[in-house]
């Protein structure tokens, strides 16, 4: 599972293509930005998750084991778009349903 939290219009543009990338080879990608947050987490469980564009201390508030890896830094991204860390989240505190209007946000 991958969660997304991004940033600027040149981030939205790539959201599309991982969705479908990530459709089509991962699973299923789910993100709480803009309009993906109205469409929930369906039936995804949470047990393992991949997120970027968030701190650690956010998604400490979601799962109890959240480790750092890659930082990713695109040539041509805006600044705030620089020096993200890629995570990888186990063990949710709570199912992706219950805490899903924590995970929306509109930008």
């Amino acid at each position: 599972m991958l969660i997304w939290r991004l940033y600027g219009h040149r981030y939205r543009n790539i959201t599309i293509t991982l969705r479908v990338i990530d459709r089509a080879r991962y699973g299923q990608a789910i993100s709480g930005h803009n309009q993906y947050g109205l469409w929930g987490p369906g039936a995804m469980n949470g047990q393992v998750a991949v997120a970027i564009g968030f701190t650690e201390p956010q998604l400490r508030q979601f799962y109890d084991e959240v480790t750092p890896g890659a930082s990713v830094s695109p040539q041509y991204a805006m600044p705030e778009e620089s020096g993200l860390t890629i995570f990888v989240c186990r063990r949710p505190k709570k199912s992706l349903q219950e805490t899903w209007a924590k995970w929306k946000y509109l930008n």
